[in-house]
């Protein structure tokens, strides 16, 4: 990495000079067109040196792990409640954005749908959880709204 980088630096130091010498040119020029054509080249190179200097501010920056990614996620799916919790509006949507794939459904007499969860808590449900956890009992299991509502 560190040998792109230097290059990149290269690259703008000879692009410096190149503006350098064609400015050097501007001042020596005898005709209006000469030094409308030098300055024509010398905004095609400033465009390339703000280029090349883009790749190297980003040539820069510290990469991320998938450590940083995963111990976020894992956090979440090991205790949605924390962030619901919180009080934050956004936050409460994005954690019920990111467990169940479409909105409640609610029975005025039944009560609460089986809701449909993201693939993430399928998975973890089936895997980690007892039937117990999921109301019990054989069939199709339902999940527990305990987990995401302190009202229910």
């Amino acid at each position: 990495m560190t040998d792109f980088r230097n290059a990149l630096r290269k690259e703008v130091g000879k692009i410096e000079n190149q503006i350098d010498g064609y400015l050097e040119k501007i001042a020596d020029a005898a005709s209006e067109t000469a030094v409308i054509a030098y300055e024509r080249r010398i905004d095609k190179l400033e465009a390339t040196k703000l280029k090349v200097q883009g790749q190297l501010e980003n040539a820069c920056l510290p990469h991320a792990t998938a450590a940083d990614f995963l111990e976020p996620a894992m956090q979440f799916f090991s205790s949605p409640w924390k962030i619901r919790k919180t009080g934050r509006q956004d936050l409460r949507r994005l954690v019920l954005r990111l467990a169940f794939l479409e909105p409640l459904a609610y029975c005025r007499e039944i009560g609460p749908r089986t809701p449909k969860t993201t693939l993430p808590f399928n998975t973890l449900g089936g895997k980690f959880c007892s039937d117990a956890a999921y109301g019990g009992g054989g069939g199709t299991r339902t999940l527990d709204l305990r987990i995401m509502s302190p009202a229910l």
